[in-house]
């Protein structure tokens, strides 16, 4: 996957094929009809049987898919594509808001990994001293 993807216009002319967007986006073809199924993204346009996705589609689908990979749920991200959708622009502070509380619970983790690391080096420490 490209983690610097970027589409400028997020036009919604249909003109990708689902093997072009997931070589695109990084996310498999299961993956984008995954997506469809929850919601994520809307049902995109038809030639004949072969689905056909807009860049808008495509921006969404990478939104997904690199959404994940930062410990981001899928809906958590479905919160804010029904954000963009809703709106036809970005919530870009509804966007900030998530990434600041995904960055307090990373925060958190750490901590309690701290804490947890803290102990086992108080057990071993007991352990060294009770069986030396």
């Amino acid at each position: 996957m490209n983690d610097s993807f970027r589409i400028d216009r997020q036009d919604e002319e249909p003109r990708f094929l689902i093997g072009q967007v997931a070589e695109m986006t990084g996310a498999s073809c299961k993956a984008i009809r995954y997506y469809e199924s929850e919601g994520l993204i809307p049902k995109p346009a038809r030639r004949g049987k072969y689905r056909i996705y807009s860049e808008l589609e495509v921006f969404l689908i990478h939104m997904c898919k690199h959404g994940q990979t930062v410990g981001f749920s899928l809906s958590e991200i479905k919160q804010l594509i029904d954000q963009r959708i809703k709106t036809k622009s970005f919530p870009l502070d509804f966007a900030n808001e998530l990434f600041d509380r995904k960055k307090a619970e990373l925060r958190e983790k750490i901590k309690e990994i701290k804490e947890t690391e803290n102990r086992l080096d108080t057990l071993r420490d007991e352990m060294n001293r009770t069986f030396t």
